[in-house]
């Protein structure tokens, strides 16, 4: 946990699904006993490569798990409480989406979410996405973004595929 809190001092070349698996080991106990079922899918032959930070990126997850967790345990059935977290490439980038069934963001906020302070928790600071969103697109030089779907919300992280060689 404190390697995980600390903040990385270079880029590395590093695995997606591995920063994704090791954020949920982390909360694999608070997700477990509050009843959601997450499911990690990763599509075939999926390149998961990036040239990035590791320990950001999984903060960065961890702070979209943790918001959505949340929102379930206020809006969702016990028994229907699920993350689903989807790993594929488009193009020449590996996106990641995590998506809940905890209603969605209300409309008149979906705009605001990644705005400095803003924050539709009653003790919310406002930090968390906005944090996540400068991590992703300006110290790695990705997208996020955030839509409703049918049943609640998704974020959808979309960064460049590492360009080097790995030997493994």
């Amino acid at each position: 946990l404190q390697s995980f809190i600390m903040a990385s001092a270079r880029k590395t070349i590093f695995d997606i699904n591995d920063a994704v698996v090791k954020m949920m080991d982390i909360i694999h106990h608070n997700i477990k006993y509050n009843y959601i079922n997450v499911s990690i899918n990763v599509e075939p032959n999926t390149n998961l490569m990036i040239n990035g930070y590791k320990n950001e990126l999984m903060q960065t997850l961890l702070n979209i798990v943790n918001n959505a967790k949340e929102v379930i345990l206020k809006n969702a059935d016990k028994t229907k409480r699920t993350i689903t977290i989807n790993i594929k490439n488009v193009e020449h980038f590996v996106q990641i989406e995590i998506e809940d069934n905890g209603g969605g963001i209300p409309l008149k906020h979906i705009n605001s979410i990644f705005d400095a302070y803003f924050s539709t928790k009653k003790d919310g600071h406002g930090i968390g996405l906005y944090m996540a969103k400068l991590i992703i697109e300006d110290k790695m030089n990705g997208v996020i973004s955030a839509a409703n779907t049918k049943n609640g919300a998704k974020f959808t992280i979309k960064m460049e595929l590492c360009d080097e060689n790995i030997d493994s």
